[in-house]
Formats: C-alpha cells, structure tokens, sequence
C-alpha cells in the first residue's frame, strides 16, 4: 500500500474466469478453449499468472510464491524494476504523485493506479509501462469480477482524497472509465483491499481504527458485507502500510509498522477463515519477509492451496 498514511484504498484486478493449473475448469464443468464457453476469456498467459505479484523499495517487482513460503523456502523472485514514465500531477489535496494500488488480469499485465488518477498497465513479461485512457478525479479502487466467467464487469470504489464525500462502489466501462450507477458505502475505516476469485466471489481486508482489522465476504455487485471476521493487531494504528492479495483460499497481508525512530519491521500475516476462531492468523518466518508496499493476485490464482 502506499508509504503515507493514505493507505485507504486499493484496486484488485481480477477476471472471474478458468484456472488451467488449479483445475478449476474441470470442477465446474467448463473448458474455456473449446465451444463450451464460447465466451471465457483466455486461459492464464504468463507463467506467474497463478502467483501474487508484490511491488517494493523503488518499484522492484517479484512475484510472491505462497507453497515455497509454506515450505520455509524463499518466496519471493525479482523480475526487475518498473518504470513508468509521464505521470501527472497529484490530485487536488496530495502532496505527491505515487503509486497507490496495483492489480493483475489474466492476460499476464499489472494495473497500476497513481495518485495523480491515471492507471498503467505493466506487461509483466517485459515490464513496459503503457498509461491508460482513465483521469480520474478521485482515488480509484478497481476490481473485474462477476458470478461466472461469462458474465465479466469492471467495479469500482471511488472517495475522494479528503474523504469528506461518502465513498461509492459502481459498475464502470473499462475502456471509457465510464461509471455506471453507484452504490453508497456504509463504512468505518479503510475500504477493503480488493481480492476476486475464479468462482466469482469478492472479498477484502481493511485496517479499522485501532489495532483491529477485518477480513470481508462482498457482494460483488455493490460492494455490501456479506461476512466479516475480525484480526487482532491489523488496525491503522498497528502498521504504517499495509496491502493484501487472496490466494489459496487464504489472506496475504504485507504489514509494516514504524517506531518513534523510524525503524521499520515487516510481517506477511496468512489468515485462514476456514479455521477456528483463534487459529485464523499465523506469521511466515521473519527471514523471508521483506518491506512490500502494494501486492495483487488475479483470479488465475487457485482457490485452495495445492
């Protein structure tokens, strides 16, 4: 998330649609490369498509490998450094034009949201930076999702930088960045980090006030709480920034927190809603942890861990 306390909202991109390597098109009877599903989109084109992308110190981007953490291995693989060039300046309000959301699609690119209210798309195969079409006049958080993988839109949550207006969530043209009629957000704290998955969920994680946080079940259609589960020491006064990607049927949540010195330690919190109550939130081992600021995985990722 971002470094400055702005860290309220993200975007998660994410096409509800087959996974080739989790199986997932077997489980629900559908093969997107034949007449079948005619209107699937394509499988998972880059080979870390099935991972969670995390973006670092100076915009180094590596992909974050959940079944080598598990294993205490190393998890984390450079694919170099991001460059976007031609970034605007800052909307009305902010200091600074940063990057403040990321999120992966299917077709192997990263969507990178600045605070300027342009959007990037990173090939993650090259890491040629394009900007967009989208202006936006408000932070932006995003996520494509649907009940089936033929039934594809582009949602998004929109406040503005002094939150003094009520945050919305709405179905938006993603070439256009037309928005469509919005859904008033009823909500305390930060809006959720988006995360979609294969079988049309939505689902979050939000910093409260505090030192609690809340995972989130959404309606995918308004954004509303479907179920929610409270984290203990996940709230805005626990960390300095913060992101998070769903993956494996899990929450990844990359934390940092800062001292009266400015020291800083980082945490990668795995939580488990399928657990007991108690049992839900365990650490990766501190050696494998490093300072992450934004992290995304698409719908390519698996729904439960191989």
């Amino acid at each position: 998330m971002s470094r400055y306390r702005l860290c309220s909202l993200f975007f998660l991109l994410c096409l509800g649609s087959c996974d080739s390597d989790s199986g997932m098109n077997a489980d629900i009877g559908l093969d997107a490369s034949s007449s079948t599903c005619p209107d699937c989109p394509p499988e998972c084109t880059a080979d870390t498509s099935n991972l969670i992308y995390v973006l670092g110190d100076q915009y180094s981007l590596s992909t974050f490998d959940p079944t080598i953490a598990a294993a205490g291995g190393d998890p984390f693989t450079s694919l170099g450094g991001i460059r976007c060039d031609d970034v605007g300046s800052p909307l009305q309000g902010l200091s600074a034009s940063w990057a403040y959301s990321m999120a992966s699609d299917r077709y192997g690119y990263l969507w990178i949201y600045f605070t300027s209210g342009e959007i990037f798309k990173v090939d993650v195969k090259t890491l040629n930076c394009t900007k967009t079409e989208a202006s936006l006049d408000k932070l932006a958080l995003m996520a494509f999702g649907g009940a089936d993988r033929s039934n594809e839109s582009l949602f998004m949550s929109l406040n503005p930088p002094d939150s003094m207006s009520p945050a919305v969530y709405a179905e938006v043209n993603p070439t256009t960045f037309e928005i469509g009629s919005p859904h008033e957000l009823a909500l305390t704290g930060s809006l959720p980090i988006l995360s979609g998955s294969s079988d049309g969920q939505m689902l979050g994680f939000r910093p409260l006030a505090g030192t609690t946080g809340v995972v989130e079940s959404l309606n995918i259609a308004t954004g509303g709480t479907i179920q929610s589960w409270q984290i203990a020491d996940h709230g805005r006064s626990s960390m300095y920034f913060w992101t998070a990607a769903f993956w494996g049927g899990k929450h990844y949540i990359f934390s940092t927190s800062e001292n009266a010195f400015g020291n800083r330690t980082s945490r990668i919190g795995v939580f488990d809603p399928t657990k007991p109550e108690g049992e839900r939130l365990s650490y990766l081992d501190a050696d494998v942890v490093k300072e992450i600021s934004l992290a995304s995985a698409s719908t390519c990722a698996p729904l439960s861990a191989p």
